[in-house]
């Protein structure tokens, strides 16, 4: 069993599920949900190989707007505490993982420890921050995760280390700011997205170890797919 610590602020998400919004008006909420977000959305995954550490680093409060017919999410975020990655945790990390994952680096105010890490690490952002000031960190990461929308911030940072963009449509993996891997996906209506981004990154870790960078992010998206799908069904059933 790998050991992987789990670093980003603790969320305090209320999540509010809307069948479908229409933006100006009043809408109607389906069910309001109140539950720990950011690494805690690691949780749902499905996972066999790997036992996550979890290290909150700050707090920040999230109003989710869910909104089925589109499966897609909308934040409001408000930070509540500051988050730093000290070297006393980069040290612990370095002694007793196999791994650490950053979600979200854009999140953490004070993250330049992570330059001392040996053990390999992956960072996940969340925002539309200028990547270039978190070029010398990409660089030192195994991995990268983002959101395909997010895809343009990214014109400007060729480095070797991976990153996979990822959205409903499916996954994308770019080195040295070439497209090195695409891989597909059939688009579900009707999914509770919220933490899926979380979740893909959580079943990525886990198959890395055995199957390596492509197949691990091809088996991470249809794996992901599976988990909403489950999600859905287990929510049909409240």
């Amino acid at each position: 069993m790998k050991r992987v610590f789990l670093l980003g602020k603790h969320y305090d998400d209320t999540i509010m599920h809307v069948d479908d919004m229409d933006i100006g008006e009043t809408n109607n909420l389906s069910h309001v949900i109140k539950r720990s977000g950011g690494i805690y959305n690691f949780c749902e995954a499905p996972v066999k190989s790997v036992d996550f550490a979890y290290e909150p680093l700050g707090l920040k409060k999230a109003f989710i707007i869910s909104n089925k017919s589109s499966s897609t999410r909308t934040s409001f975020v408000q930070n509540k505490t500051s988050a730093k990655i000290d070297r006393k945790l980069v040290n612990l990390i370095n002694k007793n993982a196999s791994w650490a994952h950053v979600s979200y680096i854009d999140d953490v105010e004070e993250y330049y420890n992570l330059l001392l890490m040996t053990t390999r690490f992956s960072l996940d952002f969340c925002t539309t921050k200028d990547r270039q000031e978190y070029l010398q960190v990409i660089k030192n990461a195994s991995v990268i995760f983002d959101s395909r929308e997010r895809k343009q911030l990214y014109n400007e940072i060729n480095v070797d280390t991976p990153i996979i963009f990822h959205d409903e449509l499916g996954i994308e993996v770019v080195q040295n700011g070439n497209t090195v891997y695409r891989a597909y996906n059939e688009p579900v209506a009707g999914l509770n997205v919220n933490g899926a981004g979380d979740i893909y990154s959580a079943i990525f870790i886990d198959k890395y170890f055995e199957l390596g960078l492509l197949r691990a992010a091809k088996e991470a998206m249809i794996e992901t797919t599976k988990a909403l799908l489950d999600r859905r069904s287990n929510e049909q059933k409240v």
